[in-house]
């Protein structure tokens, strides 16, 4: 879905990928995730998946309209996050907490610290970079900007 909705906003998917790497905080979310699974307590994980998805079903649905009344008319760009914010994730969450509720005391002290450890990672979050370095970076992957590299390479 995240790829679909680059290319609904006219980006090719692969090169935007390619161009605008993680930032720090993301970076820093997937080491953590796999931490959890590759260390002594991996029902952390639990946690740390608790977290995002919690996130995700916190947003609404006029702010899913905001967000697509600030996109090219007619890009049908959000996809992913509608799908994870009204879908997806409200189950995943319930599931969750009956999962976890099941377990023996020491993973659920391990799922409700990974929560807490999540949780700061996504406070202390940093920009990657300056919106205009974003912004150069993308136009690289638009499209357009490769279509006309491809048309002056082929003269």
């Amino acid at each position: 879905m995240p790829l679909s909705d680059l290319s609904a906003l006219g980006y090719d998917a692969q090169t935007a990928v390619r161009e605008v790497p993680p930032g720090p905080t993301a970076s820093a979310l997937v080491r953590y995730a796999g931490g959890c699974i590759e260390g002594s307590e991996p029902a952390a994980f639990f946690g740390y998946i608790f977290v995002l998805e919690r996130r995700v079903i916190r947003i609404t649905e006029d702010a899913l309209r905001k967000l697509e009344s600030a996109l090219p008319c007619g890009a049908d760009a959000t996809s992913g996050v509608r799908a994870h914010a009204v879908q997806f994730d409200h189950q995943h969450v319930e599931e969750l907490v009956a999962f976890v509720s099941g377990l023996p005391a020491d993973d659920r002290t391990a799922v409700a610290l990974a929560c807490f450890d999540t949780a700061a990672l996504i406070s202390k979050a940093v920009p990657a970079d300056s919106v205009h370095e974003r912004e150069r970076r993308l136009a690289r992957a638009h499209k357009s900007t490769i279509q006309a590299t491809e048309s002056r390479s082929k003269s």
